[in-house]
């Protein structure tokens, strides 16, 4: 419900983008890969293997997720494929065989080996040269200039790799700090319009929930409504297009992702944690690199945010069901007591 009323995503998903393709092949590959780390079946990490390929395709900074996926899961994965070589290299060769298809196209065009997409060199140059608030309007220049002069798209590619590899190396510190900002800029409100009514809903409907069938539930339920007409009155929110409550902003979704996401790690399903932390710190690494844009963020990230907001919402019905559940329990033997003492008869 979440993700059907968050903007950014529904924002993102207007044009055909490729950010869209790899996002639809990225999370049946979580899925299918959760069920392998279960099971050990060899369908699950098969479909794995072909949902991955098809998403490093679509874009190739999923490698790294991959890598993650591995050092983060070495034990099991070595567990499940020992004696099973060929499920191994089925595994890999479904995985890296798209990718294996671009490179040698890239090779035979290009006449040199060009692993990823020459937009890769640009994005790394102007990720690496210049501020990142005068990004766009310098090194995109200074970027059409060199591929205007340059005889071959090869020739630019790595000039721009080279000078952005030498960028990092000379001036480690003062690249490291404008990742830094980039990683800031890049977890902030893109929308402005703050103000959403599903968490508002949603401090009503948490005590209703949790609290069925229990005597101080409409109470719970009213302090909630006051909680949400707190909320809407401190928030802003344009009157002229109201339509605009009816979605779920990215400043509500990372708020409840903080306390959800440590919540998972202690409280939720051994590892699956990990899954999420891999697009997450492969968006931190791939923004201190590269120029950053709204439309990775929602593919390495917010998905993972929404996840995490919805995981924290589900603990905090448990809780207010275990705590109503105590309540009851507590009466119903201090009823029971009372029945069986004379003296209260």
């Amino acid at each position: 419900i979440i993700s059907a009323f968050y903007l950014d995503l529904i924002y993102i998903s207007i044009p055909f983008l490729r950010e869209c393709l790899a996002l639809f092949f990225l999370l049946p590959t979580f899925i299918c890969f959760v069920e392998f780390l279960k099971t050990g079946r060899a369908k699950w990490i098969v479909a794995t293997a072909v949902l991955y390929g098809l998403g490093l395709f679509s874009r190739p900074e999923i490698t790294i997720i991959g890598a993650m996926l591995i050092f983060f899961f070495w034990t099991t994965l070595r567990r499940h494929f020992s004696g099973r070589k060929a499920l191994l290299v089925v595994s890999l060769a479904l995985a890296f065989g798209p990718w294996a298809m671009w490179a040698a196209r890239n090779t035979k065009v290009q006449g040199h080996f060009v692993p990823f997409s020459t937009e890769g060199a640009w994005a790394f140059y102007m990720g690496q040269i210049d501020h990142p608030d005068v990004a766009y309007s310098t090194s995109d220049q200074k970027a059409m200039d060199m591929i205007a002069a340059s005889p071959s798209e090869y020739h630019w590619y790595r000039q721009m790799i080279n000078e952005g590899t030498a960028a990092v190396i000379h001036h480690p510190l003062r690249n490291l700090w404008w990742a830094w900002l980039k990683v800031s800029l890049t977890f902030q409100e893109f929308s402005v319009h703050k103000l959403g009514l599903m968490f508002p809903v949603l401090w009503i409907a948490l005590p209703w929930v949790g609290l069925q069938n229990r005597p101080y539930r409409k109470r719970a339920a009213a302090a909630g409504a006051g909680l949400a007409v707190v909320q809407i009155l401190v928030s802003q929110w344009d009157r002229e297009a109201p339509i605009y409550l009816f979605h779920t902003s990215f400043n509500e979704v990372v708020v409840l992702a903080a306390v959800g996401f440590p919540l998972m790690m202690f409280r939720g399903e051994k590892d699956n944690w990990k899954v999420l932390a891999a697009p997450f710190l492969t968006l931190v690494i791939c923004t201190g690199l590269l120029v950053h844009h709204l439309r990775q963020r929602v593919v390495l990230c917010d998905w993972m945010l929404v996840i995490s907001a919805a995981f924290c919402i589900s603990q905090a019905i448990d809780a207010i069901g275990r705590q109503a559940e105590k309540r009851g329990l507590k009466l119903s033997d201090e009823s029971r007591s009372c029945e069986k003492d004379p003296a209260t008869i």
